[in-house]
């Protein structure tokens, strides 16, 4: 029967394009993936990446060379300026007579996960940054691969190939966590900003700027290569989508103006401070350094070879050093796993109709000519025309750009294949015959090497000095090893493949062969990165520096000779260091205490370095530099104005009667030749 009363609204059907439903109607099978396998692969992956930490001895820490030499220092200091200021430290008292501390760079330490060092000792503050990274490595891959439009079974390969590249994994042995950090974030900040713009969504926007902005704090340099990227990707899908029409046009231009300010916001505590001092006071102002230095620490045609075949050149992990390449040393490795390269390759060509390989691509392929520095003309022509890069160094590393898109373009090759029908023969074909290419010039290489030794070598790349031909002999068996091991990666999917379009192999098997193929490889190369040690063998407690404190009055500082004590270890324990590990100090402080002598001297010429030492400390700038104490090795030289007060077999320390107290300001400073 009828009821009086307000009419009921009319029942409305949604829209079913943008209804969010938890179970589709048709779900393709390659998204019906269980939500917590991501989750728990990506840390089962993470805990084999750290083994040799996690289950190491109490009080150990990861190993890097950089994080021994300066890292600790930076960051005990800054947690104990802040616990006693109550704010950020301004100056830095305990290297290089003193130096800013945020405007010359302080490390990592103002960003987020560094709170971890108020709640963790140091070397598990140090550790856990590194391995929660790792683990958010393979979530960011995730969401980049999945807004790129890949099945969620592609996306998670393709993720747990990301989290173990050696690229970034192998910053662990040289203490470059700020690396580590923009090569595990970059693929969430980029899938953000494409997804910001195909849906003109201003959260997105925000939420890319605020990324962009951390990757600022955490790595001025690096940054500089993601924000040109981002820059180039941003504007060429707002280019591309202009015919959408002029509001479309607007709202997304604007957008990217909007997480430009939210990310110049984020990073200003970092990036003003920096680019005044880096402009005006940095050994890097001015017109920057010269080309030699620009392109040093730059990759050459082995670590080319060495994208394919894992170990090629060598690296300088070990007590047997086995880098044999022109770099006077390499602590990490360019390589993300054979598959990845030649399956991103055979992308570029297999992708039929799809733009975004081109752009991938070119990406790839321009950030690998920038890295090989002065081995292509590409680089000398990006030095000459973007004034920015002639203050930087080590083109290297801008290959975290080389191998992430190469893994978008492998997981958009798989996914095409694994979602069958007829568009996914071509894609097929180009990949098995990639496969087969790669299988062979592995081969190839496995056989030369085998074969031709050293010499062999040397007649591909060139003549090598007596020292590189002895390192050279020692990365042999590494060699053959990992083209061997390429090949047969190579070998086995491509019957992998062959199968799957058969109809005689599963679609998953395929993928899980490829990510269990290139994640193994990448746990082998990663081994000999990610050591743990002793912190106590590095930084023990010492009362002799309690000691050391006590002879110097505030404001006098030590000088020890590096040949005795490594740079900056004084200032780790708070004991002010003349010099001391920074690299970025201010550069009329390097001319007046003639670095260039310095360096000359350390650590190849001992007669050079020490008569550097010894005019240092009876000069009148020893004097006004206020050095109390000097640390030398074992003498009973007699030093004008200075006298021994301690030593034994290994060290003598002198104490200067005639220093100037702390706080003396000199009124003009000469420096003559």
């Amino acid at each position: 029967p009828a009821v009086r009363g307000p009419a009921a609204p009319p029942r409305t059907i949604p829209n079913l394009e943008h209804w969010p439903m938890t179970d589709p109607i048709e779900q393709h099978p390659l998204d019906r993936l269980p939500r917590w396998l991501p989750a728990v692969t990506y840390a089962l992956f993470t805990v084999l990446a750290f083994r040799a930490y996690l289950f190491a001895p109490a009080r150990s820490m990861l190993y890097g060379s950089d994080t021994i030499a300066a890292g600790v220092m930076l960051r005990s200091f800054f947690v104990h300026a802040v616990q006693a200021l109550g704010h950020i430290p301004q100056w830095n008292p305990y290297l290089q007579s003193g130096l800013p501390y945020v405007e010359a760079g302080g490390g990592d330490t103002l960003y987020p996960t560094s709170i971890l060092h108020f709640f963790l000792s140091m070397p598990q503050a140090l550790a856990w940054k590194l391995i929660i990274h790792v683990f958010v490595a393979g979530f960011a891959m995730y969401y980049c691969a999945r807004v790129f439009g890949v099945s969620r079974w592609v996306a998670y390969v393709a993720g747990g190939v990301h989290m173990l590249s050696a690229q970034s994994l192998s910053q662990v042995f040289n203490g470059q966590d700020t690396k580590l950090y923009c090569a595990a974030l970059f693929p969430l900040a980029l899938g953000l900003l494409v997804r910001a713009i195909e849906r003109r969504s201003f959260t997105h926007f925000v939420w890319f700027g605020l990324l962009s902005g951390l990757l600022l704090i955490g790595h001025p340099n690096l940054a500089f290569y993601a924000w040109m990227t981002f820059g180039a990707w941003g504007l060429g899908m707002i280019w591309v989508r202009r015919s959408e029409g002029a509001r479309a046009f607007v709202a997304r231009l604007g957008g990217g103006i909007l997480s430009l300010g939210v990310a110049l916001g984020i990073a200003a505590v970092i990036l003003f401070p920096m680019y005044h001092y880096l402009r005006n006071y940095s050994p890097r102002s001015g017109a920057g350094r010269s080309f030699e230095y620009a392109a040093n620490y730059s990759m050459h045609w082995p670590e080319t070879v060495g994208l394919l075949v894992g170990n090629f050149a060598g690296s300088d992990t070990g007590e047997t050093p086995t880098y044999w390449g022109p770099n006077p040393l390499k602590g990490n490795l360019e390589f993300g796993g054979a598959l990845v390269v030649v399956l991103g390759i055979a992308a570029v060509f297999g992708l039929k109709g799809d733009r975004r390989r081109w752009a991938l691509g070119a990406t790839a392929f321009v950030a690998w000519l920038y890295a090989m520095g002065s081995d292509t003309p590409f680089f000398r022509l990006v030095y000459d025309l973007i004034p920015p890069i002639r203050n930087f160094r080590a083109p290297s590393l801008s290959m975290f750009l080389f191998f992430i898109p190469a893994v978008l373009l492998a997981a958009l090759l798989l996914d095409r294949i694994a979602r069958g029908g007829p568009e996914a023969e071509y894609p097929r074909k180009i990949a098995g015959r990639a496969l087969l290419i790669g299988a062979g010039l592995s081969l190839l290489i496995a056989v030369v090497v085998q074969s031709g030794g050293a010499a062999g070598i040397a007649s591909i790349f060139g003549p090598l000095d007596a020292n590189r031909a002895a390192i050279l002999a020692n990365n042999l068996d590494a060699m053959i090893l990992g083209a061997w091991i390429a090949a047969l990666s190579c070998g086995i999917f491509w019957f992998a493949l062959r199968g799957e379009g058969r109809g005689t192999f599963p679609v998953r098997g395929l993928l899980v062969a490829f990510l269990a193929l290139t994640s193994l490889d990448l746990l082998r190369v990663n081994t000999a990165f990610v050591q743990a040690v002793p912190y106590a063998s590095y930084f023990p407690v010492d009362p002799s520096m309690d000691w050391l404190k006590g002879q110097l009055g505030p404001g006098e500082r030590a000088l020890p000779s590096d040949f005795v004590i490594p740079q900056g270890k004084l200032a780790t324990y708070f004991v002010p260091e003349v010099f001391g590990y920074h690299g970025n100090e201010p550069r009329w402080y390097d001319a007046v205490t003639r670095r260039d002598i310095r360096d000359a001297g350390y650590p190849g010429d001992q007669r050079t370095y020490y008569g550097y030492l010894l005019q240092l400390m009876t000069s009148g700038l020893g004097r006004l530099l206020s050095i109390r104490i000097a640390i030398l090795p074992a003498t009973d030289l007699k030093i004008t104005g200075w006298s021994k007060i301690a030593g034994d077999k290994s060290f003598s320390i002198y104490r200067n009667a005639a220093a100037l107290p702390g706080g003396a300001a000199p009124g003009r400073v000469v420096v003559e030749p």
